[in-house]
């Protein structure tokens, strides 16, 4: 799927280049713009004025593209077995959306790869699209803690540790790979930062569920209903 949309995006490039190329009209003088008339730069989803003389590392980085799809995998797990995470959350919160929440993670990755690599450099809604589902899917995924701490919600230890600690991981390469781009001075700094807020969070959060998976499969469970799906026993 990210191969995919890789490929996609340098023929897609190609194309919307040779547009331009086509459409360019002859060039006239112009008087030197002043400092007032310094054309605007848009957001980049670090926080940052996106510098447009990074394309080139941008295009480079295979690594920086693919890592925006790290999201898909925690999410399309979560979508497709969420019964581990109701099993947990029983009997007080069966209520909570996990699978709608699998599905916004797993949406997460090609809408971050649409703002940090397609868009690079440009306006675009895919960077606020991105900017706030990325929001809501970590404020969510941390409410998990809460939950569980204040025993509506039981996982084990080792969950709760791991996804503890890559929401702060996480979070911090967040703060350098802004830091970074607000300075406009070390691109490979935000490239390698950025990569590892979509690394670190998807990574943690997929280990938290099979060690949740694993926990339950140690003592067996009973399926569980009346909450929309039915939880597949483990074999003892």
């Amino acid at each position: 799927m990210s191969l995919l949309f890789v490929l996609w995006d340098r023929t897609w490039r190609r194309e919307e280049a040779r547009r331009e190329e086509d459409d360019a009209p002859t060039p006239t003088p112009t008087p030197t713009p002043t400092s007032t008339d310094a054309k605007a730069t848009p957001m980049g989803d670090a926080g940052g004025a996106e510098p447009e003389e990074w394309q080139d590392a941008i295009d480079d980085a295979w690594w920086y593209r693919v890592s925006s799809f790290c999201y898909c995998y925690p999410g399309l797990l979560l979508l497709l077995r969420p019964e581990p995470l109701y099993r947990a959350a029983l009997p007080r919160c069966g209520w909570f959306p996990f699978r709608l929440m699998g599905a916004s993670v797993a949406l997460n990755g090609p809408l971050s790869y649409m703002g940090d690599v397609v868009t690079w450099g440009r306006p675009s809604r895919w960077k606020t699209a991105d900017r706030v589902l990325a929001t809501t899917n970590t404020l969510v995924t941390s409410s998990l803690i809460p939950f569980g701490a204040l025993g509506l919600m039981h996982f084990p230890i080792a969950s709760v540790v791991v996804l503890a600690v890559g929401i702060v991981a996480a979070l911090l390469c967040k703060r350098r790979a802004t830091l970074a781009i607000s300075a406009a001075t070390n691109c490979r700094e935000y490239l390698i930062f950025h990569s590892l807020w979509h690394l670190i969070l998807p990574a943690a959060a997929t280990i938290a569920q099979l060690l949740l998976e694993w926990n339950f499969a140690q003592d067996g469970s009973e399926p569980v209903s009346g909450i929309g799906v039915r939880f597949i026993p483990y074999a003892s």
